[in-house]
């Protein structure tokens, strides 16, 4: 084989590299492919109490905190669902999202999910003890995160009304070399569209607040592929009050009151007898 051969085969081997290669830009971009959205609830494990992982569209947005150097960027997405007054209380113990690394291989190494009220068409004040930063043990297939929570999230009914909350999930990650992760996007809207903001404004949308995602110009669709598991509650804790016990010294002084009764009645018996 001459060397003019060898030469042009060359060239159309690495033509063909960057024709398949992925363009990574230098630095976070709001959209990236859509995620599988497969999900089985695995056996044993916590029962299902939203499923909205069905429409799922063929892109992912933007949700994630990234290092130092690129805080600006950073920034999360939520998304909304009800629980029915007549459960009276869930009590979360699991949540999955469908995504995808995109300008980056990934995998990242903690996620962050939070539960919050809501608040008119858009997130609320987060719910107390709800919030879960930093965590390190889940699965991740491929971009797509099943997260257990180290302690259940108690979502009670306000009143006898079905109560929406919303939950937020982002991946905390830095974006050298690992690149972003994306959430999903659902392209049938259930309650209200989905949120987003991103605090820093480094994306430029002006969205520093919680926004709807789609006005802000994140993605097309309206909402987000997700599953929310656990338990369903009845009543929430704090409301079932224990019923009082007596003690040995209360059962005593209760004879001792009883004695005393019966003693005063009979002999007002006998002074009128």
């Amino acid at each position: 084989m001459n060397c003019s051969r060898i030469v042009g085969i060359a060239a159309l081997g690495i033509a063909a590299l960057m024709a398949h290669a992925t363009v990574v830009s230098a630095q976070p971009v709001l959209v990236g492919p859509g995620g599988t959205g497969s999900y089985a609830a695995p056996e044993g494990g916590p029962a299902v109490l939203y499923d909205q992982n069905n429409n799922c569209g063929t892109n992912s947005i933007t949700s994630q905190e990234f290092e130092a150097g690129n805080a600006a960027f950073s920034n999360r997405a939520a998304d909304d669902f009800v629980v029915p007054a007549i459960d009276g209380f869930w009590l979360v113990e699991q949540v999955f999202v469908p995504g995808v690394y995109f300008n980056g291989p990934g995998p990242t190494p903690l996620v962050d999910v939070q539960f919050l009220t809501n608040s008119g068409s858009l997130p609320g004040a987060a719910v107390a003890g709800c919030t879960y930063n930093d965590l390190a043990s889940f699965a991740d297939a491929a971009g797509s995160l099943t997260i257990s929570l180290p302690t259940a999230c108690t979502l009670p009914t306000v009143g006898a009304a079905d109560t929406t909350y919303w939950v937020t999930v982002r991946a905390d990650m830095d974006f050298a070399p690992g690149g972003q992760w994306g959430w999903t996007e659902r392209t049938v809207q259930s309650g209200s569209g989905s949120a987003w903001e991103n605090p820093g404004n480094g994306f430029g949308s002006g969205c520093t607040t919680w926004s709807n995602r789609v006005t802000c110009g994140v993605g097309t669709q309206p909402d987000l592929c997700f599953v929310v598991s656990g338990t369903i509650g009845g009543f929430p804790a704090p409301l079932i009050q224990e019923i009082p016990t007596l003690s040995r010294i209360g059962l005593g002084a209760v004879g001792v009151a009883l004695a005393l009764g019966a003693f005063l009645v009979l002999r007002r018996r006998r002074q009128t007898a």
